[in-house]
């Protein structure tokens, strides 16, 4: 297992959660004991991007806080398989979570219109998950035009700046 990016709230976590994969699997509990309050009075959601051995397809698990997070070997089919969304050659939206909602696809046809600036609302991604008063944050991996991948969280109301 290859852990890409990885948020809790709107810090990055990757390197704290690429240590907890034991064996190829990761179990972790989305907590702040463990990240740290990374937005005081809000609730987090610990968000994983990784890829499973020599497999190009990028997975994504999403985690509230207080819940906890496996993923096994055996299970790496559950995981959520991002399609990629694509302008031309140039950027690819690898996966995108609003909350613990995949927000892929909203994203990839965002970019496909020349977006770059992309605000984290419940308004512009969907509300499925989204509470009255509750704010969530926007993670996004993505590929850019030289082909790194590269990653980005936005909270609620703030934009991510994808270039």
């Amino acid at each position: 297992m290859r852990i890409l990016a990885a948020f809790y709230g709107p810090r990055e976590v990757t390197d704290l959660v690429r240590s907890k994969v034991v064996h190829n699997e990761l179990t972790i509990e989305a907590e702040n004991s463990l990240f740290g309050n990374t937005w005081p009075g809000h609730k987090k959601t610990l968000v994983v991007f990784y890829r499973y051995g020599r497999c190009s397809k990028v997975f994504q698990r999403a985690a509230a806080e207080g819940e906890i997070m496996s993923i096994k070997r055996r299970h790496i089919h559950h995981g959520h398989r991002i399609p990629p969304y694509s302008m031309g050659n140039r950027l690819v939206v690898l996966g995108a979570v609003y909350g613990k909602e995949d927000v892929t696809g909203t994203m990839g046809l965002m970019v496909a219109e020349g977006r770059r600036d992309i605000k984290a609302s419940g308004r512009l991604l969907g509300g499925v998950w989204r509470r009255i008063g509750q704010k969530h944050t926007l993670a996004v991996i993505y590929r850019d035009k030289a082909g790194r991948v590269k990653a980005a969280v936005a909270k609620e109301r703030d934009s991510v700046h994808l270039a």
